[in-house]
Parts: structure tokens; sequence; C-alpha cells
């Protein structure tokens, strides 16, 4: 796991990569990275906070960016009494992306995707 952490005016962000297997029935198989944001404010860093995980919806969309505090939002609010964690889920963002895959033959290709749906 790497990990990197950055500090902005209203957050402290550690990064997180995570390598984990493609197939959770083949631990020893294809590997991916999975990324995810921990999100503090500042001064909150060693607190123990419980985590708030944060799952973006929809198909293929990585977790929104914290550039800055925007009053009344629901991570304003989150982050009073949590350590928010933003998720980059498989195949998006900064995680391992599904793209090109021409080591593997259309049949390899079609099982490596079945990797990457919600029931999976």
């Amino acid at each position: 796991m790497r990990v990197a952490t950055h500090r902005a005016p209203n957050f402290v962000f550690t990064e997180h990569e995570f390598e984990l297997p493609l197939d959770h029935s083949a631990l020893d198989g294809r590997k991916i990275t999975v990324f995810a944001r921990e999100v503090v404010t500042p001064g909150h860093e060693r607190d123990e906070l419980p985590w708030l995980v944060f799952l973006q919806g929809g198909p293929g969309s990585e977790a929104p960016r914290l550039l800055k505090l925007i009053e009344d939002t629901w991570w304003e609010h989150a982050l009073k009494d949590y350590r928010l964690l933003l998720l980059d889920q498989r195949g998006t963002g900064r995680s391992t992306p599904v793209g090109a895959l021409p080591d593997l033959s259309t049949q390899e290709q079609a099982h490596y995707l079945t990797h990457f749906r919600a029931d999976s």
C-alpha cells in the first residue's frame, strides 16, 4: 500500500493505493490497484474519527475531488464527525483502468471485464 499526504487550506488529504486481487476467489492471481482518498479537516488528522466511505453512484465515475469547502454540503457536515474515504472504484479515476487489453484474447478480455461489474 502506498500513502501520500497533502494539505490544502480546508482539508488534509491522504492518498492510499491498495494492491488487490482482480478476482476475490483467486488471491494469487492478477492484481489491480484501487485508489482511495482519505479526507479530514486540519487539526483532526490524529483524531479517532469513525470512517464514512463514499461510493460514487453510476457506472464509470471516480469519486469527487474536494478542492474547496463549499458551505452547506454533505461533506462539510460529514467532516465534523467523520474521516471521509472517497473511493475510486475498480476501473475508474486513479484505480487500475479497464483500458486496452492487447495481451488477452477476446474471450479473456470478456472474462476480465466481468470483474468490474457491480455484482462481481
